[in-house]
């Protein structure tokens, strides 16, 4: 198998000269969105978009810079349990998902999670959430192919 240059195995994240052990897909707290006002803010000015398991909406005028809230409500999900794992998959598929995003211009994402998604594999998560951010002209590039080996 031929080998593939480090920056295609980094997927720009970290410098062509390290190694790809040390890419970090980690959110930082600088990455979430956390204060109400900015969840509010997000759907008064975003755009949304409709999925079979999530709903995405996408501020492209934030104040700050790239940020995102993962929303799964007690009226949808009433164990803590379900709400945790909706969360845990919409949080992996973004991950995931991160290298391709067009970091050029600011953008705030809201992910809210609708109650078909307690059945899905992460996989299939992170295909409509690739779907709904191509909708949204956040993934930059080609991004046919999704990540689907997660780094070591």
């Amino acid at each position: 198998m031929p080998q593939m240059p480090l920056k295609n195995l980094c997927a720009g994240i970290c410098n062509a000269e390290q190694l790809p052990s040390h890419c970090s897909l980690r959110f930082r707290k600088t990455s979430h969105l956390r204060k109400h006002e900015d969840f509010q803010h997000t759907f008064e000015v975003g755009k949304q978009s409709f999925g079979r398991y999530i709903t995405l909406w996408v501020n492209k005028e934030p104040s700050t810079g790239n940020r995102i809230g993962v929303v799964a409500t007690k009226r949808t999900f009433h164990d803590a349990v379900q709400r945790n794992r909706a969360k845990r998959l919409m949080r992996e598929a973004f991950r995931l998902l991160q290298p391709m995003l067009d970091k050029s211009k600011p953008w705030d994402i809201v992910v809210i999670a609708r109650r078909a998604i307690l059945e899905q594999k992460q996989q299939q998560i992170q295909k409509e959430m690739l779907l709904l951010l191509k909708k949204q002209h956040l993934i930059q590039g080609n991004a046919n192919e999704v990540a689907s080996n997660p780094p070591n």
